[in-house]
């Protein structure tokens, strides 16, 4: 499997995720869209790409964790459209080169950290008050 096709978990009751180290995989559209049961994120080493809206409006009500792998090089747009997703974590050793707007309305991240080799940003935080 290379990619996890467009909005294949959209509104589900999923409260936990776990993509095991080596799955070279890229996630398409609104994977996790709209999952407000997400509890526990556990992204491993191999995703390439969290695609547009991956996890846009997701989170349970206690919040929830991301910690992107240094494997992947984009976000797409609105990748982290949550008001209950309260962190995303990316090593200084990341991999990423482009993040497209992937942080707009996302309320309830309070930091982030940008590693030197992001080369292109989109308009990443708007409505982020």
């Amino acid at each position: 499997m290379t990619s996890l096709g467009n909005y294949v978990f959209h509104s589900s009751k999923v409260k936990s995720l776990t993509v095991e180290d080596g799955i070279n995989i890229a996630f398409g559209t609104g994977v996790f869209q709209s999952t407000k049961q997400l509890e526990t994120v556990y992204l491993g080493e191999g995703i390439t790409e969290i695609g547009n809206d991956t996890f846009a409006g997701a989170g349970a009500s206690t919040g929830v964790v991301i910690n992107v792998p240094d494997s992947v090089r984009k976000l797409g747009s609105g990748a982290f459209t949550s008001e209950k997703i309260t962190a995303i974590n990316i090593n200084e050793t990341s991999n990423l080169e482009t993040i497209d707007n992937a942080f707009s309305q996302s309320k309830g991240i309070t930091s982030l950290y940008l590693p030197t080799g992001v080369k292109i940003i989109g308009g990443n935080f708007a409505y982020c008050y």
